[in-house]
């Protein structure tokens, strides 16, 4: 099955924004391709709030541990609070391509997978690797 690997970015929003060509020859248009950055970007917002509430909440108790214990040998623990974002981003962006495989991709016979720092996407039999100069 061919496949066509997403570009890892560190943008705010979900990117690419333009549909890659190789998905736009196998039939994807820019319009659910639009839905589907609309998707990501819903959840990756929601990944960043919880994230930002989860850091304020550990921020908050830590701080209020080491006052109340005069324990400030703990103030190195605060670096723990970069990791907060992680944990629901990874949940979040799981959430995502689940629902985008079900509503959107599913309909093309393409499925969406979340590589370790990147995207692939797998596109139907019918389409020749050779033609979209993909990867196998």
């Amino acid at each position: 099955m061919a496949q066509v690997v997403l570009p890892s970015t560190c943008s705010l929003s979900w990117e690419p924004r333009i549909v890659p060509r190789e998905l736009a020859d196998a039939g994807f248009t820019q319009q659910e391709w639009d839905l589907v950055a609309a998707r990501y970007n819903k959840y990756q917002s929601r990944a960043f709030w919880v994230g930002t509430c989860l850091a304020g909440l550990y921020a908050t108790a830590l701080t209020a541990i080491i006052f109340a214990t005069d324990s400030h040998g703990m103030w190195g623990m605060m670096g723990i609070v970069g990791c907060l974002f992680s944990v629901p981003s990874c949940v979040f962006q799981i959430l995502a391509t689940k629902e985008v495989n079900a509503e959107i991709f599913s309909k093309k016979g393409m499925v969406i997978e979340d590589k370790c720092c990147s995207q692939v996407v797998k596109l139907p039999g019918s389409v020749s690797a050779q033609t979209l100069g993909v990867t196998r």
